[in-house]
């Protein structure tokens, strides 16, 4: 029952609604609110207002559900939702207003820019330059090929750390097996979306004989650090460190060596982060004019959330009036949609 019980929430989340429950408990012991539950309109929106000094509104947001959660599910009392409470609900709209300030969402990673980081990967410069193994920054590139055209969160294919390799989250050797077809069929066993064995994610990745091609990537990795035995276990990316030592490809290492790609091919790193790569992939698939339910399959949206890591140019914007012409659109969909059927037939 316990296990059932602290199950119900994602690992991330109920880190957070710890938190905001402790935080929420101070206040109340500073500044006498009794009792803490359950908990009063005046007092949570009192909450919201002292905490709107140290936390942006997002953060708020996520400490009220953890209260409710707790109310809830662990004191076993009822709790009212935001939008019923008045007072709590004005709190939160005041709080959207005074804070609201333009978010640094992470950049997309391009092609163009994919074709500039792998020029200067082939001929090694970036290496000498940066004091990298060449070996070791064939292998973050071809985790980045990969996770660029697979629409893959930095999770799947980066370990968290390299000491502390989880081969139920990442992406083992044995999770990407190649076809005759010289196709790349990757299953993706846990995710932000997957939890437990309730399902798993395939993706395929086609081979295209181009410079960014991800197959050929993923192949040449495969031969320069092969499998040691046991692919049930051993990481799909993964590289000899500077002791010589076979390690798994890090979230920090993945990260670290994007971003000082990406500067050394005259990019502003700052811009961009680990799922920048996911960011990128869903934003070419739409400027090619991929249908958005194609583009949720491949990157396993579950929701509208897809339409947001669109980041289009601005050649893009500046050619959607001649896009939407009335037949040529009309044309356009009614093949996407047979492509559809012939697919799902």
């Amino acid at each position: 029952m316990k296990v059932l019980t602290k199950a119900r929430v994602a690992e991330g989340s109920a880190s957070t609604y710890t938190t905001g429950v402790m935080a929420y408990a101070r206040f109340c012991l500073r500044y006498q609110h009794f009792p803490l539950f359950p908990a009063s309109d005046k007092t949570l929106a009192l909450f919201v207002a002292r905490q709107s000094y140290t936390c942006s509104k997002a953060t708020l947001v996520n400490y009220m559900s953890g209260v409710a959660d707790y109310q809830r599910n662990v004191l076993g009392m009822e709790f009212q939702t935001t939008m019923s409470r008045p007072l709590v609900n004005a709190a939160l709209k005041g709080l959207r207003r005074t804070q609201d300030k333009p978010s640094k969402k992470k950049m997309a990673i391009t092609a163009a820019m994919l074709k500039k980081v792998q020029a200067v990967v082939a001929d090694e410069s970036f290496a000498k330059a940066a004091g990298h193994k060449p070996s070791a920054i064939r292998c973050v590139v071809a985790a980045i090929l990969v996770g660029f055209f697979g629409m893959l969160r930095k999770a799947n294919i980066a370990s968290k750390t390299a000491r502390t390799f989880d081969p139920k989250r990442c992406l083992l050797c044995y999770d990407i097996q190649q076809s005759e077809q010289e196709t790349l069929m990757l299953t993706c066993r846990f995710s932000k979306t997957i939890k437990g064995s309730e399902r798993v994610h395939k993706l395929p990745l086609v081979y295209t004989g181009e410079a960014l091609c991800p197959v050929s990537a993923y192949v040449a990795h495969v031969v320069e650090f092969p499998s040691t035995g046991g692919d049930e276990q051993q990481p799909a990316f993964m590289y000899d460190n500077r002791k010589g030592k076979r390690t798994a490809l890090s979230h920090k290492f993945l990260v670290g060596t994007i971003k000082e790609l990406l500067e050394f091919v005259g990019e502003e790193p700052y811009k961009f982060a680990g799922h920048s790569l996911r960011i990128g992939g869903a934003t070419l698939a739409f400027a090619i004019g991929a249908p958005a339910t194609n583009i949720m399959l491949l990157g396993d949206w579950v929701s509208k959330a897809v339409f947001g890591y669109n980041q289009p140019d601005t050649d893009f914007l500046q050619s959607l009036p001649r896009r939407i012409d009335g037949r040529s659109y009309l044309l356009r969909i009614g093949k996407q949609l047979g492509v559809l059927l012939a697919i799902c037939s």
